[in-house]
């Protein structure tokens, strides 16, 4: 067996959650890192000369025992200018269960336990260039970063802290707020300020919905007008760019035109009329289609009023699509590959990173900020939906739409 040089580490380790982890073949590098572990503040043990290094893998280093075996704690670990593939670790660095270091850095949550004299407990950012705990500032998604490390906003993981701090949030918020999430794993959820409001482009989810239960009408009104068979390429295609601009790049006239679509007449009026009563039959009580959207080249026409919903409506449309409950498997299938390619992702999104799934429809006019989103998180997906109306300047609405997002992921994927 081939030696192994080892470079000395100084860090201590929590005992966290644990998991199975088959570890490839790879160079273990560095001394033997002394660990201690606590949990509650108290020195249960100390493992001396316990096995602990450093090993390279092709997706990263990990801290694994003298096997090659990772340790399955999240836990922080400390480095002092400590030399390794290229790098120099020198401070605070998190890993996850799987044993890797998290050098990419972000938002970790850190269970009680001290290292090299620091206790942590509760919500950490990393440094996302050097990936080291940092020390203070701003982060992208706008939560503060305590001289420790920690997050200013995030508390403890789950939906009872969760709601209490947006709660807190929102009341320092300027206008009208309305706030509902629900973990679809564990099935808790909550909402804040419920309430009917204009919908903006928010409504264009439901009218989909709509359409997929009504397609067959749809069909059949698209091949009159384009005189070709209702199931033809020809007609199946127009129908699939309408609802891809409607929804996924959030076109206003496409809009007009699926609800005119709804009934032999074409006027919009009567089909809204048709909507409305499937939202109404799936019990969706604060929703309604009941005017036009502009800009766009059709007239002003309405039932009277502007077009409305809420998050608690559009939290049970997301969940149905989510479950495969909306209309049928298949169409909430295609409903969700619609939402998937959102075009826009400067709110709920733009408080996550890159590498999150989201399926997510926004809404915005002069007075209102929306977006409602499913997220394909870490550990749980959820449902997200924010409204808020005369919510400052568009910059203030959509970066408090940001920092909502962001405490709800971590609260929930810690």
């Amino acid at each position: 067996m081939k030696k192994v040089q080892y470079l000395k580490i100084m860090a201590a380790a929590i005992l966290g959650i644990s998991g199975m982890f088959a570890p490839q073949p790879g160079t273990l590098t560095g001394e033997k890192l002394t660990a201690t572990v606590y949990a509650n503040g108290e020195d249960l043990s100390v493992f001396e000369n316990s096995g602990k290094y450093i090993k390279k893998e092709d997706d990263g280093l990990y801290c694994v025992d003298q096997d090659g075996s990772p340790d399955v704690r999240c836990a922080v670990h400390y480095f002092d200018h400590f030399a390794v593939d290229g790098k120099v670790l020198d401070g605070y660095y998190y890993h996850d269960e799987s044993g890797r270091l998290a050098l990419e850095g972000g938002i970790h949550y850190v269970s009680r336990m001290r290292c090299q004299g620091q206790l942590f407990d509760g919500y950490y950012y990393f440094d996302e260039q050097t990936g080291s705990l940092s020390s203070g500032g701003v982060t992208v998604q706008g939560l503060t970063v305590e001289t420790d490390g920690k997050i200013k906003e995030l508390v403890k993981p789950g939906t009872d802290s969760l709601e209490k701090k947006l709660e807190e949030l929102l009341n320092g918020f300027e206008g009208q707020w309305s706030v509902y999430v629900k973990d679809l794993g564990s099935g808790e959820q909550f909402s804040i300020n419920n309430q009917s409001m204009t919908s903006a482009s928010v409504i264009k989810a439901f009218v989909m919905a709509a359409s997929y239960e009504n397609m067959d009408r749809l069909r059949v009104q698209e091949g009159t007008i384009l005189k070709a068979e209702p199931l033809s390429d020809t007609v199946l295609n127009k129908l699939y760019a309408l609802t891809e601009n409607m929804v996924t790049f959030s076109d206003n006239e496409s809009f007009n035109e699926m609800v005119r679509l709804q009934t032999p007449s074409m006027q919009f009026n009567a089909g809204a009329r048709v909507i409305n009563r499937f939202l109404r039959g799936q019990g969706y009580q604060e929703t309604a289609v009941l005017h036009t959207l502009a800009p766009s080249s059709t007239e002003p026409v309405g039932l009277g009023g502007s077009n409305t919903t809420s998050v608690e409506d559009c939290g049970k449309l997301l969940e149905s699509i989510y479950r495969g409950e909306c209309v049928s498997e298949e169409a909430s299938s295609q409903m969700l590959s619609f939402l998937l390619m959102q075009d826009t992702r400067t709110k709920i999104p733009g408080g996550l990173t890159d590498s999150i799934t989201i399926a997510n429809k926004t809404g915005e006019n002069d007075s209102n900020q929306h977006d409602i989103a499913i997220v394909y998180g870490d550990r749980t997906d959820y449902v997200l939906c924010v409204m808020s109306e005369n919510g400052g300047t568009e910059e203030t609405a959509v970066s408090n739409i940001r920092m909502i997002s962001a405490l709800t992921y971590y609260a929930l994927n810690w």
